[in-house]
């Protein structure tokens, strides 16, 4: 795979995760769906409040992005899992 396909493949991955965040739809993870079974867990999840206008900031760019987090309470940027933040960061960088 040469870089412009590379490239290719990061904004449409990126473009689609932010959709599915956006409308608050799993993706799942049809790479591996039943090879192993998964170990039952509780995953951290970002409120969708708080995550769902932050995505659209970030689509907006870094800047937008930046100013729509300052702009939550303590607690709320408490509750963005760092998962969650590196999505938000790689849809702001990839909007330019």
């Amino acid at each position: 795979m040469n870089g412009y396909q590379s490239a290719g493949s990061a904004i449409t991955y990126l473009r689609r995760y932010a959709a599915l965040s956006v409308f608050s739809i799993s993706g799942g993870d049809n790479d591996a769906a039943g090879i192993e079974k998964k170990e039952k867990k509780e995953i951290l999840k970002t409120p969708k409040k708080i995550l769902g206008p932050l995505t659209r900031s970030a689509g907006e760019g870094a800047k937008t992005l930046a100013t729509a987090f300052n702009q939550l309470t303590k607690e709320e940027q408490a509750a963005i899992t760092p998962a969650d933040k590196a999505k938000l960061k790689a849809i702001a960088r990839a909007i330019h």
